[in-house]
């Protein structure tokens, strides 16, 4: 986790995505470990680490189960 939220931060600073997991790739021998709110606090989106959302994966699997049934 400890490249991927450092390579996410990176990210919401303005370095180009591929960007930031390349040099993060190169530099994961002299990253410190962050601790684990800090790591935490770059994933946004639901369903990644420290954001799961069962109702939001119940609801989006109800909508399938309705659209397949037509």
């Amino acid at each position: 986790m400890t490249g991927g939220s450092e390579a996410l931060g990176r990210v919401q600073r303005g370095v180009p995505f591929r960007t930031a997991y390349r040099n993060v790739a190169g530099a994961l021998n002299t990253l410190s470990s962050p601790d684990a709110p800090e790591a935490l606090s770059v994933y946004r989106t639901d369903g990644t680490p420290g954001q799961g959302r069962p109702d939001a994966i119940r609801d989006q699997l109800a909508d399938h189960a309705t659209w397949t049934e037509q």
